[in-house]
């Protein structure tokens, strides 16, 4: 099994090959008409040793191994030539696991994923009665919390999945009664769920990338101003803080392209002028699940206090929440939320999202995120761990902010709780 990293690099190939004395043989590889020839060029004296059983000590034989590092592309074959003769003995096929699905117009989408996708967009995967009770106790304690927990407003917000956004893309036709109508029915009486498909579909941007399963900054955009219209009283027209935003095409791979070989990219407009990384406070770099992040922008539309209990999905968000509110900490959770830190926090809003296809895994208000990142930090293991937190640790120095000082205290107890010390 091969990186894209290490198949970009090349593959080595090496081994030995012993031949009656008059024969001259080269390895080659075949690409189309293309021949690349690899000659005998190593000593194995123990090839001599093992195999003709003799003495490799000035032998005839001695230099009978190669070793070559090859790039190699699917359909190249692997031959020996012998004198004039050329006898192909392998060909090669790159295959990623698990391989995106081909959509049409060369749009791409997952296939064999954990949350079967395909099977919840036929309808053929339905949520269980447990599934749905778990979802309806979730909203009810997402309501109490903003009641209780903090003094704000909260709102959950589910990206679509871009088949449902784009299905003259998808090679699959919808099912009459899926996921998605059996969680839009159960959330019919909470009034603070953004499910932004038809915002998304009538953009005059393209709103999805076509090689990734994430949205475009465009698409981003939409869902920031949608989410941001609904939990701000303000008469600003919150498109106008966006309206001087400068786009470049780029080419991307995506999270989706990069499981093809050779890889797949496609034209999508990036943001150049903006960004939340100038207004970072505090990121325990931590992928994925346990990630925390902590930005403050004094030039933001308002001094708001904004938690997120996000998925991938916010982090081109980021670019565009940080310049509506003042403080935003984001937490990895996928909508999971740890309520001890609403408590510690006491934030003005709580955002929770997930994204549709997690929508068969009902999140829950019950999450230990200290008992996460200790999981995350020993998978890490203790060099790797050790650096990250004294990186963290340095940042909290640089910042005499509050809510940096209790997610670094966070992450220690975490470090800490692992076995782990610092000599």
């Amino acid at each position: 099994m091969y990186s894209l990293k290490e198949l970009e690099q090349g593959v080595w190939f090496q081994g030995w090959v012993l031949s009656q004395s008059v024969l001259t043989v080269e390895i080659f590889i075949r690409r189309g008409a293309d021949y690349f020839f690899w000659t005998l060029d190593r000593n194995r004296p123990d090839v001599i040793n093992k195999v003709l059983k003799t003495d490799a000590h000035a032998h005839p034989k001695l230099t009978c191994g190669f070793r070559q590092l090859f790039r190699l592309q699917p359909g190249d074959i692997l031959g020996f030539a012998v004198n004039t003769r050329y006898y192909e003995v392998l060909q090669f096929s790159i295959e990623a696991e698990p391989r995106p699905l081909e959509g049409r117009n060369g749009w791409l989408f997952l296939d064999n994923d954990t949350n079967k996708s395909i099977e919840q967009y036929c309808g053929a995967l339905l949520l269980s009665t447990q599934q749905i009770a778990a979802w309806k106790s979730y909203l009810a304690e997402l309501t109490m919390l903003q009641k209780t927990a903090f003094n704000g407003k909260s709102a959950l917000l589910v990206a679509p999945s871009k088949e449902l956004v784009f299905p003259q893309y998808y090679p699959y036709a919808k099912g009459e009664f899926t996921v998605m109508e059996q969680f839009l029915a159960l959330s019919q009486k909470y009034t603070n769920i953004i499910f932004p498909i038809e915002q998304l579909q009538s953009m005059p941007e393209r709103s999805f990338r076509v090689t990734d399963t994430h949205w475009t900054y465009a698409g981003a955009r939409e869902a920031t101003v949608v989410l941001a219209e609904l939990l701000l009283d303000t008469a600003t027209d919150i498109r106008n803080i966006f309206a001087k935003d400068v786009y470049a095409q780029h080419k991307v791979m995506g999270d989706l392209g990069n499981k093809l070989y050779p890889p797949r990219y496609a034209d999508e407009q990036v943001l150049r002028n903006a960004s939340h990384k100038p207004f970072l406070l505090y990121d325990n770099m931590l992928s994925n699940f346990g990630r925390v992040k902590v930005i403050k922008n004094d030039n933001a539309l308002n001094t708001l206090h904004c938690v997120i209990f996000g998925s991938s999905s916010v982090y081109t968000m980021l670019d565009f929440l940080c310049r509506v509110f003042g403080t935003i900490t984001f937490f990895h959770t996928a909508g999971n939320i740890d309520k001890s830190l609403i408590s510690q926090l006491a934030p003005d809003i709580v955002i929770a999202q997930t994204n549709c296809r997690f929508l068969i895994r009902p999140p829950s208000v019950e999450y230990d995120l200290r008992r996460v990142i200790t999981e995350k930090l020993l998978q890490l293991g203790e060099p790797a761990a050790t650096e990250l937190f004294l990186s963290c640790k340095k940042q909290a120095r640089g910042t005499e902010h509050k809510t940096v000082a209790l997610l670094q205290d966070l992450l220690e107890k975490a470090f800490y709780h692992s076995g782990f010390k610092i000599e």
